[in-house]
């Protein structure tokens, strides 16, 4: 499934606990990293190939990373989903993680790798979150530290290293 809009906007603020800012309370370890081998194996089952697999990321608000070689893809361009420690949520990203704007990603982001995706992620129970929208600025309630400083975005918030 995909979010989008205020039901995207309305998730984000609902997992976005000042308390817990790594992983939420009710974490189940056990459980996440077994839901990622397993997305590992039917990703690599689903584009022929061997993946490259992060998991378990520490100091992060996020689980982990997983990509799909160029070679393996049917525009050439590496693939990359990240997977959030907080309410079943992902990104996929061309090549990396903000590399590009929402509209290139359109054109590199071949149809049917992109539904070849989608229907493992869907399968498993994962949420798509579009990843142009994650790089707006940060306004909910934690105090996130970035580079010394406070801000950061939403990507921070979900996505990144603390």
């Amino acid at each position: 499934m995909r979010l989008t809009g205020e039901a995207l906007w309305r998730r984000l603020r609902e997992l976005d606990d000042p308390d817990h800012l790594e992983r939420p309370a009710d974490f189940d370890r056990a459980a996440t990293a077994e839901r990622f081998r397993t997305l590992v194996e039917r990703v690599e089952a689903a584009f022929r190939c061997r993946c490259t697999a992060d998991p378990d990321e520490q100091d992060a608000s996020f689980w982990g990373t997983l990509r799909v070689p160029a070679e393996a893809t049917r525009t050439g361009a590496q693939l990359v989903v990240c997977v959030s420690s907080f309410g079943s949520l992902v990104t996929v990203s061309v090549e990396n993680p903000g590399a590009y704007e929402a509209e290139e990603t359109a054109l590199l982001l071949d149809p049917e790798d992109d539904a070849r995706l989608e229907g493992v992620l869907d399968d498993l129970g994962y949420v798509i979150v579009p990843e142009p929208e994650l790089w707006r600025e940060y306004d909910g309630p934690s105090e996130l530290v970035v580079g010394g400083g406070h801000g950061g975005t939403w990507w921070t918030r979900f996505f990144d290293w603390f």
